[in-house]
Formats: structure tokens, C-alpha cells, sequence
């Protein structure tokens, strides 16, 4: 498991139920979950008393991840971050072990982290994604 990623896929949890993701969608920014039970995801989010405030552009991002998993993996991230239970009832509900869940979420951390670094390199400009020696070379080069 990646901690960065089980933080932004815990984040993500908690934004889904969030009335800024209930506006995105209503003005129309698709998302996989439309439908995604708030109740459950509000009952296991507020147990923990502590609100840190969500950036919707990070949330979007990571939901965006979200969606291009592969079927199996993105089932697993459902169960896992936004369904109540134990980690066993999670397995049981999927129709595999522990260890299958598990490895499950390790692999989906691993897709994640690839979507979230190909979305941030497609919105930086080109010059920005050059070395910082071929930039110079490139400005001293046109300068002359």
C-alpha cells in the first residue's frame, strides 16, 4: 500500500459525499459514482471527529484514476474506501480472501499513482517538462 495514495483514495472517499462533488455533478462533470451511497460513506467519515478540508482539483484528479482502473481493481477500491466494514466482510462481498483484496489495493495504489503523475505531466506546459539545461540551451540559443 502507498500511504499518498490510500491518503488521496481516503480524501476522495470523504469528497464523494461532499456537497461540492454533489454541484460538480449536477453541472455536469462526470464521475464513475453518481449514484454512490452518502449515508454509509457520511457514518464511516465522521467516526473520526477531525475535518481536514478537501482540494476539489486533487479529488477530481484522483476520481478521474478512479475510473480508468481496470474492472476488478477499481470493485476493490469501492469496497475498500467507501463501504463500511472490516477488511474481511470487504473480501467477502468482492468473493475473494483477505490476501486477494489486499493485493488488490496494492495493485490499484500502483495504477493510481501512474494516472495521477500522466494527468500532471499533460498540464504542465512543454517547457516545464525539459531539462533545466536544455531550456538554457535552447534560451541561449535563441537569444543570439
Amino acid at each position: 500500500m502507498i500511504d499518498y495514495i490510500n491518503k488521496r483514495l481516503n480524501d476522495w472517499a470523504r469528497w464523494r459525499v461532499s456537497d461540492r462533488a454533489l454541484l460538480r455533478h449536477m453541472l455536469g462533470v462526470k464521475s464513475c459514482w453518481p449514484d454512490m451511497k452518502s449515508d454509509e460513506l457520511e457514518q464511516k467519515y465522521e467516526r473520526h471527529g477531525t475535518v481536514v478540508p478537501l482540494d476539489d482539483l486533487e479529488c477530481c484528479d484522483t476520481d478521474k484514476a478512479v475510473c480508468a482502473l481496470p474492472p476488478d481493481l477499481e470493485a476493490a477500491v469501492i469496497e475498500y474506501y467507501t463501504r463500511l466494514g472490516t477488511a474481511e466482510s470487504t473480501a467477502k462481498r468482492l468473493g475473494v480472501s483477505k490476501v486477494t483484496l489486499f493485493a488488490r489495493i496494492g495493485r490499484a495504489h500502483w495504477h493510481v499513482l501512474g494516472t495521477l503523475n500522466d494527468l500532471a505531466a499533460r498540464s504542465k506546459p512543454a517547457i516545464e517538462r525539459t531539462l533545466p539545461e536544455k531550456r538554457l540551451d535552447t534560451a541561449l540559443n535563441q537569444s543570439v
